[in-house]
């Protein structure tokens, strides 16, 4: 246990450097939610539980801590998967590489969900490459895995998909590759993920009392505003049949997801925002998937904006000066008050934070773990057994990058944090790859 507070310690350094934890602008929503008990309309209110619960209700410096810690956690078990018995080395090895030269510190920094979905794809390996699952084990990464689906409603979505795409893959590759896994591990991890598409509606009903996934048509219309396919459309449709409460201001609908959604003067506000009870929102979303012309256009937006989002992973976004009256300040003012004055001294509320530096860092160990993925595909050997198992996790991970992409692209917009937050799993996998050929000898079944 020492050892894994002292790697969460190295993992939550921006907090340390900053002295206090990170927020963003979503943060205060997340304080509120948890400390008051009130559900977000707008999202699964599961995180701002574990931020007031975790953390006791009087500080924000244990979440950070046991996401440092869970982080650190998963990478060791992952590391044991290939390496038992330098495994802890490893890990030292890697969490202070990552945090040094990635968003991965930045993220486990953070008061929010982001950094759940990289623990969605640790513990989705660890429950489909462990051979030798006990109970303990079972029950420990099912928990983690569920837990890092419910915190945000994206997260479901971008799981659902990695697991469809690595099941196709698995089927059709299994022989020729000789990749090998344990039925009862598939189960498992499909149970989970079919649990979860439960789970997630569930909650929202015992919150809020809308068997729903928390706001998202209202940020799936958001996102038809911003790719201009809801502008078209209800130039198209706004008759006496389709009399939409959106049809009058389909003159003053903004291209920016969140001038659309946050401001309190724009058309998304004015007709109630997420309290806006009507199903206006998802019929629309629902007549533009069935009818060719527009379908393409969703396509056609979906593909461009993945690939955009794929190389948009910039370190940094969100992190900006919260001053006071702003959400974050005010909620942290509000339910820790023997924190506001930490908060306010911190580099971040002081504008001090610069990730130029971490960005050029990061740029040259995605080179480097692009030349290690190039090496070990030219080079796999399907005979040995730690090539087979390091060819899965690699594809798992090349499939939770584009349904990430994807998901976000197509359901909410283009940030540099959505896909900063896992990016920093290529290069742990790059590490991991290269302590495999440096550490273990290669062996055959």
């Amino acid at each position: 246990m020492i050892a894994f507070s002292a790697l969460s310690f190295i993992a939550i350094s921006l907090a340390l450097f900053n002295r206090y934890p990170i927020v963003l602008a979503d943060t205060g929503a997340y304080i509120a939610t948890g400390f008051t008990g009130e559900a977000l309309k707008e999202r699964p209110s599961i995180y701002g539980a574990f931020v007031a619960h975790s953390g006791l209700k009087s500080t924000l410096w244990l979440p950070v801590f046991f996401q440092g810690l869970i982080a650190s956690y998963l990478i060791y078990r992952l590391i044991q998967l290939f390496n038992p018995k330098k495994a802890l080395f490893l890990t030292f090895v890697s969490v202070s590489i990552l945090t040094f030269m990635t968003g991965f510190s930045s993220f486990c920094s953070q008061i929010m969900p982001d950094v759940f979905v990289a623990f969605s794809f640790l513990s989705l390996s660890v429950i489909l490459f462990l051979e030798n699952f006990q109970k303990k084990d079972k029950i420990i990464f099912s928990l983690i895995f569920l837990f890092s689906i419910l915190v945000h409603t994206s997260h479901i979505a971008i799981v659902i998909g990695v697991m469809i795409f690595f099941s196709i893959f698995y089927f059709f590759f299994k022989k020729r590759l000789e990749i090998k896994i344990l039925p009862q591990n598939f189960i498992l991890a499909w149970l989970l993920t079919l649990l979860s598409i439960l789970l997630v509606p569930v909650v929202q009903w015992l919150c809020v009392g809308k068997f729903n996934y928390s706001g998202s048509s209202g940020f799936i219309i958001a996102r038809m505003a911003e790719n201009g396919i809801l502008e078209k459309y209800l130039a198209e449709n706004c008759n006496s049949e389709n009399n939409y409460a959106l049809c009058k201001y389909k003159d003053q609908l903004s291209q920016n997801v969140t001038i659309f959604i946050w401001d309190p003067g724009s058309p998304f506000s004015l007709l109630g925002g997420f309290d806006n009870k009507s199903d206006e929102y998802g019929k629309i979303f629902r007549e533009t998937l069935v009818r060719p012309e527009y379908l393409w256009l969703h396509i056609k937006e979906s593909l461009k904006g993945t690939f955009q989002q794929l190389f948009y992973h910039k370190i940094g976004d969100g992190i900006h000066i919260y001053h006071e009256g702003s959400s974050p300040a005010s909620n942290i003012r509000a339910f820790i008050p023997q924190e506001y004055k930490s908060y306010l001294g911190g580099d971040e509320t002081a504008g001090k934070l610069n990730f130029d530096e971490v960005n050029i860092r990061q740029s040259w160990i995605m080179t480097f773990s692009y030349i290690v993925f190039i090496l070990f595909l030219v080079k796999y050997d399907s005979k040995n057994l730690t090539d087979r198992k390091l060819l899965s996790a690699c594809v798992l991970l090349i499939a939770f990058l584009i349904i990430n992409a994807a998901v976000c692209a197509t359901f909410s917009s283009i940030f540099f944090r959505y896909q900063a937050r896992i990016i920093w799993l290529l290069p742990l996998m790059g590490l991991i790859i290269v302590f495999m050929k440096l550490y273990r000898p290669a062996y055959n079944e």
